[in-house]
């Protein structure tokens, strides 16, 4: 997990702020601070006021910035809020509420920001309504963070940290970015509505739930387009019954446990590129599921690539759940043949290796056959070639060069003492035809050929 960033203030002692414009940020902040905490009542009939003073001067301009030094690079960024008729925003910042709070019925008109804000005893948010953009950035929820509302503009959850329990069921998300953000505890998004989403290089320590609900007349739920570069999910993540409207990105995602896109519409523009599987060591019949629910979303699109890899997964996990004998044959298929994807296996383990070993045994046998005693052998280079060749047509595919091969036998080994070497020529036959069988499969799989 890479270092967390840090966000600091610019200029907290500069005045332009209020509705005067004659407070500093600072001072703006504790005056935010405390409508916020009068309650809703309180804070809606403010908001009001502020809307009314953003009308009476439209051209009115405030400055909201800090920085982000990004804790891997130390590189500093410098953000301000670009968005016009923004002179008014909600900034609260460097504040921690000891107690739970709740933000029922609240309106913000004007935007909002948290910055490095600390919730100890949990955050609710419900039937609010979010009309400017949201910033919470390096927020800590140390205890169950809950939202049921709708946030109409962009919102975004910079590298914070929710500790407890994450509920955003039947939320409303516009455009929502969670980069970089840590969730140690289980977490909900089942039934949110999603526009664009974002969860680069998020965390989620347990697991996540991104489920829709299926609508009698069939409809899903919908993600517009969604990003998870680079996510770690350390338990199940759940995509059920979704339907994705746009490019989606798993690049370089890492599950711990194999995801649920069952019953889902992926849109055709998806990519797994570097994401990472953990193998699984435990009979589970859901894995196998889980992945063969992929494969033919990616066969859907004719996505070849993703579906090969997909089908590499899933004999794994059946692997584990089968029995021995059974087990040892898939075994055996992914060592030798890479489950039909590997070119270098096949010709080594089943063409090579055996030509090699097969060409040693000639070599005793023809000796055997045409050394009455061992005063009497001598080295014979013509025997020697023959052996090479004959070993090798063996390992050739059906060419139509039997009879090559016939006449070499008779002359290496004799007539006599055919019958000591026809079974070893079998095996190695039958090896090498299995060997360039699999190694076709592999070049039809590499050229993505149906």
């Amino acid at each position: 997990m890479s270092a967390r960033p840090t966000f600091t203030q610019i200029e907290p002692e500069h005045e332009n702020y209020g509705v005067d414009r004659n407070l500093t940020r600072k001072e703006w902040q504790a005056l935010c601070l405390n409508k916020l905490l009068q309650g809703h009542l309180v804070f809606n009939e403010w908001q009001q006021v502020l809307i009314s003073a953003e009308n009476a001067d439209p051209q009115h301009r405030t400055e909201y910035r800090w920085s982000r030094q990004d804790g891997d690079t130390n590189e500093v960024t410098i953000w301000m809020w670009t968005e016009a008729r923004r002179a008014y925003v909600i900034d609260i910042g460097d504040h921690v509420f000891e107690d739970g709070f709740s933000l029922g019925r609240y309106e913000f008109h004007t935007g909002i920001i948290f910055t490095n804000t600390c919730f100890k005893g949990g955050l609710s948010i419900f039937n609010s309504r979010f009309f400017g953009p949201a910033r919470f950035l390096g927020v800590r929820f140390e205890n169950q963070f809950s939202a049921e509302c709708k946030f109409e503009r962009d919102v975004l959850f910079d590298s914070c940290e929710f500790r407890g329990r994450t509920f955003f069921r039947h939320s409303d998300l516009y455009s929502a970015n969670f980069r970089g953000s840590i969730f140690c505890d289980s977490t909900y998004f089942s039934n949110t509505k999603f526009g664009t989403i974002c969860f680069d290089r998020a965390h989620f320590a347990k697991d996540v739930d991104f489920s829709g609900q299926q609508q009698p007349d069939g409809k899903l739920g919908t993600f517009g387009r969604a990003s998870f570069r680079d996510v770690e999910f350390g338990g199940c993540a759940d995509f059920s019954n979704r339907k994705f409207l746009h490019e989606t990105t798993f690049i370089g995602a890492k599950f711990k446990v194999a995801p649920w896109f069952h019953n889902c519409d992926l849109h055709q523009n998806t990519s797994f590129d570097g994401a990472e599987f953990s193998r699984v060591e435990i009979a589970d019949p859901s894995v196998a599921k889980a992945f063969s629910t992929l494969r033919h979303a990616m066969s859907k699109h004719q996505i070849t690539r993703e579906e090969q890899r997909f089908l590499v997964l899933e004999l794994d996990a059946e692997k584990r759940g089968s029995k021995l004998g059974v087990a040892a044959l898939y075994f055996l298929y992914e060592r030798v043949a890479g489950y039909g994807f590997s070119i270098a296996k096949p010709l080594f383990f089943l063409i090579v290796l055996p030509l090699i070993f097969f060409f040693a045994l000639y070599c005793g046998l023809s000796a055997y056959t045409n050394c009455p005693s061992i005063a009497s052998c001598r080295f014979d280079t013509l025997t020697l070639l023959g052996t090479i060749e004959f070993s090798v047509l063996q390992s050739l595919p059906p060419l139509g060069i039997e009879k090559a091969s016939d006449a070499l036998r008779e002359s290496i080994f004799g007539g006599e003492h055919i019958g000591i070497v026809i079974p070893f020529i079998v095996v190695q036959k039958v090896m090498a035809l299995a060997g360039w069988f699999f190694v076709a499969l592999a070049l039809r799989n590499l050229f993505k050929m149906k």
